[in-house]
């Protein structure tokens, strides 16, 4: 998991202790991404709220685009970079394999 960088590897390696895991499985490899390079997603602040009220669909998160808002949520990705990122980790991958 090097290729990964040292903040993910970290967690990665805190997470296989604690679960008394081998190996663990990327999920969300664009959430992954987020963490290591800033420029994957472009962000909008505003206010995420959680449907309780069952006035639309219970359950269902609502934003509302606001400047001074308390959460950010990602509005677009760079699909080139992103990619980019990703073949890079899975080559690296590739080569402690075969290493």
């Amino acid at each position: 998991f090097r290729p990964a960088g040292p903040t993910v590897s970290r967690a990665i390696e805190i997470f296989i202790r604690k679960q008394k895991k081998e190996r663990i499985c990327l999920h969300d490899p664009l959430a992954a991404a987020c963490l290591v390079d800033d420029q994957v997603l472009q962000f909008e602040t505003g206010t995420v709220q959680v449907e309780s009220a069952g006035t639309a669909a219970e359950g269902v998160t609502v934003f509302q685009p606001k400047a001074d808002g308390p959460h950010r949520v990602a509005k677009d990705v760079n699909l080139a970079r992103f990619c980019a990122d990703y073949e890079q980790v899975l080559q690296g991958s590739q080569s402690l394999r075969q290493g």
